[in-house]
């Protein structure tokens, strides 16, 4: 694994009152979501699809984007209405084309709990915990009360080991996304598939920003969902990519990334009842 790039922060001075310096928190960290590893950039594979992993639990949904490196053309803001008159100047400059590199769904769904910033939801850590459940052989096979146990020893193992309070992830809430993860709720099955749906029809056409990189949905908390950058950045010939898009030039060789679409979106109705989706 490799160390973050980021420096260490400076120790603070000491107080007045002759108390002994405190190390200041890393705040940067904390709040990169993973960012603050540096990765060499993907490499370019040609032929293997881009991935949409989805899925619903209970009054819980995620969506995770895995598109690789990414181009496409953003969506140009609708004209007022004192605006649609044909312009008699110069023709307007092409839109360029935006650059974006995505981690794998593996490196999005195992960030530190320590590198998590604010905005993080709850779901997101005990979306982890039953992510490492599957492949724990100790739990997989267990009844639900030996799989609570086992997630919660996991809980504060991981809420130790990443100097977080108890209240940051409860285990109450833990365990009630652990009993309703096989619940499929209508609504919430309605979100998370529309979601999946648009983010398909932007893949296909190249035009539109598709989710950086993840989304999450919790209908006991709101109706609104979570969208989170999440994983690691990229060593690339433009600098560090940190999932923000970059402007790149020459926009007139830009070619829609897919041709036929029909497969694909009927793929994407039943993207919230499987696990992932792949876009050929």
């Amino acid at each position: 694994m490799l160390e973050p790039t980021s420096d260490e922060p400076p120790v603070k001075r000491a107080r007045s009152n002759g108390k002994q310096p405190e190390v200041a928190p890393t705040r940067a960290k904390a709040a990169s979501n993973g960012c603050d590893v540096v990765l060499p950039m993907r490499p370019a594979a040609k032929g293997l699809p881009n991935m949409i992993a989805a899925g619903t639990l209970g009054m819980h949904g995620f969506c995770v984007h895995d598109l690789r490196t990414r181009t496409y053309l953003p969506l140009e803001p609708k004209k007022k209405k004192d605006d649609d008159a044909p312009a008699t100047s110069a023709a307007a400059a092409p839109p360029k084309r935006m650059h974006v590199v995505y981690p794998s769904v593996k490196q999005a769904m195992g960030v530190d709990w320590a590198a998590l910033g604010t905005r993080a939801p709850p779901f997101y850590a005990a979306l982890q915990l039953l992510c490492d459940m599957q492949t724990a052989p100790d739990a997989a096979g267990a009844d639900l009360d030996g799989q609570l146990q086992w997630l919660e020893q996991q809980r504060l193992a991981k809420l130790q080991a990443a100097k977080r309070p108890d209240s940051w992830l409860s285990a109450s809430f833990v365990a009630g996304v652990a009993r309703h993860a096989e619940a499929e709720m209508a609504p919430v099955c309605a979100v998370v598939g529309g979601v999946v749906a648009s983010e398909v029809i932007k893949i296909i056409s190249g035009k539109g920003a598709p989710i950086n990189n993840a989304f999450f949905f919790d209908a006991l908390d709101s109706s609104e969902g979570h969208v989170q950058r999440l994983g690691p950045s990229f060593d690339c010939p433009w600098g560090v990519d940190e999932g923000k898009p970059v402007a790149l030039p020459s926009p007139d060789d830009f070619q829609p990334p897919l041709k036929e679409a029909a497969p694909v979106l009927s793929a994407a109705a039943e993207a919230a009842k499987h696990d992932c989706v792949e876009l050929d």
